[in-house]
């Protein structure tokens, strides 16, 4: 009963900016897997009436260059972090808090894991299996997840460490701002992005490892 009145809430409150995912067997009408998902951050322009995006602030764009569009459309924490809610009877633990980075596109290939079906062999899969991640057992299956707008990167995150290379507000009409170096934000202990950290007091191998990741990544697109 109170799962149930927990999914009425959440179909009152947040049906139309939610992906709803369920995974039923062949014998049941209970989901073997409930996937909740909000889709990306609030309408900032729009004040409290377009949501909030509670710490994700990105206080370094609103310092520097006098913006508060940080959510939806932007790549700051504001626009891109969703909390995402799963309940899969006999796997996930109860009342557990899961803080590992996952993804939207991790929906497609997870549901195919759980069904026994392969991926496709003829494209590459940006998603990964995360039914392991749901149910406790093993970390994020994602090294690095690259954030992007308009069809360029803009930004990348291994761990807690996110690199801009790019920034711009979400619906205003700023221009872009490269960066070059990167800006370098330790999004774990600042979720705010108020404190950028130099490439010379990253912990070793942090630079290298986004850098890397995201020069691979770009020549992998056909």
């Amino acid at each position: 009963m109170a799962y149930d009145l927990t999914i009425e809430c959440i179909d009152e409150v947040i049906i139309a900016g939610t992906t709803r995912v369920c995974l039923y067997s062949n014998h049941t009408t209970v989901p073997c897997l409930d996937l909740d998902c909000l889709r990306s951050g609030p309408w900032r322009l729009k004040g409290l009436n377009g949501g909030t995006s509670g710490l994700y602030q990105g206080l370094y764009a609103i310092q520097q260059y006098g913006y508060v569009d940080t959510g939806k459309a932007s790549t700051w924490q504001g626009g891109i972090t969703m909390p995402a809610a799963a309940r899969w009877k006999g796997k996930t633990v109860p009342n557990s808090v899961n803080y590992n980075i996952h993804s939207t596109m991790d929906i497609f290939p997870t549901m195919l894991s759980m069904a026994g079906v392969s991926l496709p062999k003829d494209r590459t899969i940006d998603g990964r299996d995360m039914s392991g991640l749901i149910s406790g057992g093993v970390d994020t299956p994602h090294e690095t997840i690259m954030h992007y707008r308009e069809g360029t990167i803009f930004a990348a995150r291994q761990g807690g460490f996110k690199a801009h290379f790019a920034t711009k507000s979400g619906y205003g009409k700023d221009p872009t701002v490269v960066h070059n170096p990167p800006l370098f934000f330790n999004t774990l202990i600042d979720p705010m992005e108020q404190f950028p950290i130099e490439i010379g007091n990253l912990p070793s191998g942090v630079y290298e490892g986004i850098t890397s990741a995201v020069a691979a990544h770009r020549s992998s697109l056909q």
